[in-house]
């Protein structure tokens, strides 16, 4: 798997947008991370196994 990372003001032919939301399913909180400029370009996870930005750092 690659990863490309650009500076939204510099994009190039391929364009995506990615958000993340936090939304309940289940009863249990879920962190989703997707590029809503594909389709199926998503990941989600538990929020009790992620960690807080200033840790990941």
């Amino acid at each position: 798997m690659s990863y490309e990372v650009e500076h939204p003001d510099r994009r190039s032919g391929t364009a995506s947008e990615v958000m993340c939301s936090v939304d309940e399913v289940d009863g249990q909180r879920r962190l989703v991370i997707a590029d809503i400029a594909r389709d199926d370009a998503w990941i989600s996870t538990i929020t009790a196994t992620t960690c807080h930005l200033d840790e990941w750092q």
